[in-house]
């Protein structure tokens, strides 16, 4: 039965940056700081519960199949985007906040909405964050090999 549109579908996988990076992976043994319990991933086709470029691949795989291939930003998180990079004064940040490079902030906006950004650049009193998603402007690599279709 091939996996299509619709259907619940349940894979084990490995993500790698160009580089060879793991950034996620359902097996245990690939990356310390994956995923906390390496269960298969269990999503719905065209659900949008996970990279249109995942679900796009894994559409036409049938049980037991394994593949290899490339999502490119345009079908995983976006281009990086410039406009995303915002300049903060270090004196504008909560009192006995200690921010270093790569920390990860939880920031409101006007409406009321958080949203994570990362600290990209601390220099004197002023801080750059970084409201992209990780892995936006990135070619990802994935191994999927199809568990399950539902």
């Amino acid at each position: 039965m091939e996996a299509r549109t619709g259907d619940r579908v349940r894979i084990e996988f490995t993500g790698r940056l160009e580089d060879g990076t793991i950034f996620d992976s359902t097996r245990e043994n690939d990356c310390a700081k994956c995923r906390i319990d390496p269960e298969p991933l269990e999503f719905t086709i065209g659900g949008g519960e996970v990279i249109s470029g995942l679900e796009q691949a894994v559409r036409g795989m049938k049980p037991g199949e394994k593949k290899q291939f490339t999502v490119h930003p345009d079908d995983a998180y976006g281009d990086f985007d410039e406009y995303l990079l915002m300049p903060v004064n270090r004196f504008a940040l909560p009192k006995g906040l200690n921010t270093e490079m790569g920390q990860t902030l939880e920031l409101t906006d006007d409406d009321g909405e958080t949203f994570l950004v990362t600290v990209r650049e601390v220099s004197g009193e002023k801080i750059i964050l970084d409201a992209n998603h990780p892995l936006a402007g990135k070619n990802l690599l994935f191994e999927v090999e199809l568990i399950a279709v539902n």
